[in-house]
């Protein structure tokens, strides 16, 4: 479950007109690790255009030191009230992502908690408190087909027209159910933007705009988009969504899977999900979505769903055709990294998970050289490992 709340600390920038030189850029700034010129980057990446109306919110991604960062740039008129085309502000955040990603933060409480906030006199980072955030409601149709269009491995960024006064809150809003439709690490490589101008030029994946540029993937507001032709993976992820996002259980483990992922590997988030509806529904026999859940189970350290899934392959392993996939099984437990110590694994319950894998891989007996093999990859073999093995072979030979 996720935390209640987050306490994170966040470094800032002001960027806008120096009325001294007539340039933009940096006006002030957190003196922290993240430089002026770190700053310029993320607002020439993100760069929305000359608003029409303001604030406006941008939320991207960056790494400083391989540490993800979510940013967040709001942008308002300088001063009070509206003020001409061009003279703008915008506040940029940086906020690390492994807290967000811990207590499941939405878009929508990142931008209240840091929107009053006054860029600190004294230069400080600025720190604030975040409620821990939870899927809403039932998603809509084109948020699903939203979700699935982002997976179409293309490049090129997906813009929503047609949106005409919707205020900047319920497109955030939008922006928000779109990505808790997606494993909550997606959002380390997302970004979004309540507004884009379609002569930008910007690295934004989603947003709204006046009109759709030349090159990107134009959607409708408020319609069920369409796929894109040939898309396998966002036709099969928008039919597993219809299924099962109206479960809050389902939306749950999704906000849940914070391990990074990227959108160039759209078929591993459609794993993601696969492995969401298993855990929340308990029913799934697909073997390498089963391990899945298991890698991710050990990681969130979740016990109960790991023995459940256990269970399942133990009876996929009795009744099935398993021994017919054995090669295929052992790539992706090699490609899972499962057959390795797991600190906090023990007990009967590691006996149970290395027995699984062992059968999976092996069959219900190993000869001595795979033994010997397997063993050969442990510089010291848990415990559990060397009983399930002992059981394997039915203490027909020692084993070191």
């Amino acid at each position: 479950m996720p935390h209640d709340e987050t306490r994170v600390t966040a470094e800032w920038a002001l960027w806008g007109l120096d009325r001294r030189s007539g340039l933009r850029g940096v006006l002030a700034g957190s003196g922290g690790r993240f430089s002026r010129g770190n700053f310029a980057e993320i607002v020439h990446r993100y760069h929305t255009g000359a608003p029409a109306e303001l604030p406006q919110v941008t939320i991207g991604w960056t790494r400083l030191r391989d540490v993800p960062y979510l940013t967040l740039a709001i942008e308002t008129w300088r001063g009070t009230g509206a003020a001409p085309a061009g003279d703008s502000v915008t506040r940029v955040f940086c906020v690390p992502f492994a807290p967000l990603a811990r207590a499941r933060v939405s878009y929508e409480s990142l931008y209240r908690a840091f929107a009053p906030l006054d860029p600190p006199a004294d230069g400080a980072a600025a720190t604030v408190v975040l409620p821990a955030g939870e899927p809403g409601k039932p998603p809509g149709g084109p948020a699903m087909g939203t979700a699935a269009t982002l997976l179409s491995g293309e490049s090129r960024p997906v813009v929503i027209e047609d949106a005409g006064a919707l205020p900047m809150l319920e497109r955030l809003r939008f922006l928000d159910e779109v990505a808790w439709l997606l494993p909550y690490g997606m959002r380390a490589r997302l970004s979004v933007s309540t507004w884009t101008r379609s002569t930008a030029e910007h690295r934004i994946r989603l947003s709204f705009t006046d009109h759709a540029p030349s090159g990107s993937r134009a959607l409708t507001w408020d319609r069920p988009p369409d796929l894109p032709a040939g898309a396998d993976v966002p036709r099969r992820y928008l039919a597993l969504l219809t299924d099962s996002a109206g479960s809050a259980d389902v939306r749950g483990e999704l906000a849940s899977a914070a391990a990074p992922l990227s959108f160039a590997d759209p078929r591993a988030v459609l794993q993601a999900l696969k492995t969401a509806v298993a855990v929340a529904t308990g029913e799934s026999s697909d073997i390498e979505t089963l391990l899945t859940v298991c890698r991710d189970m050990l990681r969130q350290e979740r016990h109960e769903p790991l023995v459940t899934a256990l269970g399942r392959l133990d009876a996929e392993l009795r009744s099935g055709d398993a021994h017919k996939k054995r090669a295929q099984h052992r790539k992706v437990i090699d490609d899972l990294g499962l057959m390795a110590d797991h600190a906090n694994l023990s007990g009967s319950i590691a006996v149970l998970f290395y027995s699984v894998l062992l059968r999976l891989m092996h069959g219900p007996r190993l000869d001595d050289a795979a033994a010997e093999k397997l063993l050969g990859a442990f510089s010291d073999p848990p415990a559990e490992l060397l009983e399930a093995l002992r059981r394997l072979s039915a203490g027909a030979r020692p084993v070191r």
